[in-house]
């Protein structure tokens, strides 16, 4: 009859141990294969609708606008109407990326009249659980970041505007980026200097001009 020792209790609980964090590592592996299959599949959608509209990646020059969308469709639907009125719209490609299943902030997008757009589901990290905790920015950034890598990684653009949901954007606001990027490109002081450049009146109304 085996007489349990102080070592073999040692070496079961080293055992447990062991197998336990094998368990949570290759659950965490398991996870971000997941993600990243996810998210790449649906970066792949966004460029097979890019492509879909005639456009060639890193062929075709324009600056990409981003934006994020999860509520408020009455907000949205604003913004979306202001940036269709705006100058050269159509020279560009408006980039949707939507966290959530709003079925009403889906079919705002899909009557938003745009020219050149993509309109695809973020996949939230973490699946989505730290929001039953807590509210944080963090799906937002995640989201952000998911369109900048379908600008930069998978369009093959040198910028991309990144436009707020409930910011509604003056007439000339792409002719303005546009102009922006031509003469941070042409200085080589402020490609140095400038890592971005924001356009934001606090104080602007319809009823008068947004440079007073």
């Amino acid at each position: 009859m085996a007489i349990p020792t102080r070592r073999n209790s040692l070496a079961r609980l080293a055992k447990r141990a062991a197998i336990f964090w094998i368990a949570i590592v290759s659950s965490v592996i398991v996870y971000f294969c997941a993600y990243e299959f996810l998210t790449q599949r649906s970066l792949r959608d966004a460029l097979h609708q890019a492509q879909s509209m005639g456009i060639q990646p890193g062929q075709d020059f324009f600056i990409p606008i981003v934006m994020t969308a999860y509520g408020r469709p009455q907000y949205l639907r604003a913004v979306l109407s202001a940036l269709r009125n705006c100058s050269n719209i159509d020279k560009t490609l408006v980039a949707i990326s939507q966290d959530g299943w709003s079925s009403e902030v889906a079919d705002v997008i899909a009557a938003s009249g745009l020219p050149r757009l993509v309109h695809v589901r973020h996949t939230r990290p973490f699946l989505n659980i730290p929001a039953y905790f807590h509210s944080s920015a963090y799906t937002t950034s995640a989201n952000v970041r998911f369109l900048l890598r379908f600008a930069f990684d998978y369009l093959h653009s040198p910028a991309a505007v990144i436009l707020d949901d409930d910011l509604i954007p003056s007439v000339d606001f792409y002719d303005y980026f546009e102009w922006a990027y031509a003469a941070i490109a042409r200085d080589a002081v402020l490609r140095s200097r400038v890592f971005c450049v924001n356009s934001y009146n606090p104080w602007s109304t319809p009823d008068h001009s947004p440079y007073v």
